[in-house]
C-alpha cells in the first residue's frame, strides 16, 4: 500500500495552492489529483476504505516522495478525528 510521506495542512486562502504547485514540479515529488482529497477529515471519504486513499498515489515513481495537501486537516473541531487517523 502506499501513503503519503508529508501532507501541507493550512488555512483556506494561505498559500497551499502554491506550495502543492510548487512541490508538484520538482520531479522527485509526486502530488495526486484532487489536491485535497480530504480522506482522513471526511466520514464518507474514510469509510471507502484506506486502500481507496492509497490508489490516489498509484501513479508515483519508484522513490519519489508522497504529498498531499488538505486544508480540512486544520479545522479540528469540525472534524476531530482527522489527526488520530493520520496517525
Amino acid at each position: 500500500m502506499t501513503l503519503p510521506d508529508f501532507f501541507i495542512i493550512g488555512a483556506a486562502k494561505a498559500g497551499t495552492t502554491s506550495i502543492f504547485a510548487l512541490l508538484e514540479q520538482h520531479p522527485d515529488i509526486f502530488m495526486p489529483t484532487p489536491k485535497e482529497p480530504e480522506f482522513f477529515a471526511r466520514d464518507d471519504l474514510y469509510s471507502a476504505g484506506i486502500e481507496t486513499y492509497s490508489a490516489l498515489f498509484a501513479g508515483a515513481r519508484p522513490g519519489q516522495r508522497l504529498g498531499e495537501a488538505s486544508t480540512l486537516y486544520s479545522h479540528a473541531p469540525l472534524f476531530p478525528d482527522t489527526a488520530a487517523r493520520i496517525r
